[in-house]
């Protein structure tokens, strides 16, 4: 069992024999580091749009320490846009072909320090 913290090398070998080359692997190991809770509330202006008109979908990851890496933003199966977290905060556009209720949810992925999350937002799109 490791003692210090961080990352640990464990490799194995295998020598080989008469019918299997000799090989290796080594994995990396973390030591006990906890990643920490992260909570993500999106938004949408506007929240009520009309077919194929640009929403603007935002997204706050909020934690510990300032979260890196990405937010996705889905609707149902569909992915709608990527944005990059920047103070936290993510944002990016789209738009919706058919009316309706629009279950938006924004998916962070998480990073090297931060479990992932999600938050939702419902949009209301009217036909034009």
């Amino acid at each position: 069992t490791p003692t210090t913290s961080g990352t640990v090398a464990i490799k194995a070998a295998y020598s080989g024999d008469d019918y299997a080359l000799p090989s290796s692997d080594t994995e990396n190991l973390g030591t006990g580091t906890t990643k920490l809770a992260t909570k993500t509330a999106a938004s949408a202006k506007p929240k009520t749009a009309l077919t194929r008109q640009k929403v603007n979908l935002s997204a706050t990851v909020s934690s510990g320490k300032t979260p890196t890496g990405t937010v996705t933003f889905w609707s149902g199966t569909r992915k709608l846009c990527t944005a990059k977290l920047s103070g936290g905060k993510a944002s990016c556009t789209a738009k919706f072909p058919h009316a309706g209720k629009k279950k938006i949810t924004a998916k962070y992925a998480g990073d090297t320090t931060q479990k992932a999350s999600s938050g939702t937002v419902t949009v209301t799109i009217k036909r034009r």
